[in-house]
């Protein structure tokens, strides 16, 4: 199974997923995944490589705190399938809290990142992820972890 390539269990939603500019509400250069690959209620797992002319690049390695970003995206993108699923518009939000975000590794030009976030719990129109963002290569490393806090804009 090539990195792009969805685990089997994954395989059938991610044939009828929408591209990633349908769903978030950054265009280009701030966004930061290529595809989304699959999406539950409970978690939302993107990939993106990371291209030479990112503004996010210095001397060949991503600023740490685009990680942050990454994972915050995927999560605005799993919203974002599920309500466009749901034929409901798709609802503005905000970070809200970032919680124990630890970077394990440093990411390169030209490296694959799979982000996978898991809803934790809803409180209130709020919502806890965890998030998980790794290197897919030979081998899979974790590149940075944490928790998120979001929140609808309506809340703000």
């Amino acid at each position: 199974m090539s990195p792009l390539t969805p685990p089997p269990d994954r395989a059938s939603s991610a044939t009828s997923l929408p591209p990633p500019h349908v769903v978030l509400r950054h265009a280009p250069p701030i966004v930061f995944m290529d595809r989304i690959v699959h999406v539950t209620e409970a978690e939302t797992v993107t990939e993106w490589r990371v291209p030479h002319e990112c503004p996010w690049v210095e001397d060949g390695k991503l600023a740490e705190s685009s990680l942050i970003e990454i994972a915050a995206q995927t999560a605005a993108a799993g919203i974002g399938v599920l309500a466009v699923r749901a034929g409901e518009p798709i609802p503005p939000g905000a970070l809200g809290s970032i919680r124990n975000f630890v970077v394990h590794e440093e990411v390169r030009v030209g490296d694959l990142l799979r982000t996978t976030v898991t809803r934790r719990f809803d409180i209130a129109g709020a919502s806890l992820v965890g998030c998980v963002v790794e290197r897919i290569a030979d081998d899979i490393t974790t590149i940075a972890s944490g928790d998120l806090g979001l929140v609808p804009t309506t809340l703000l």
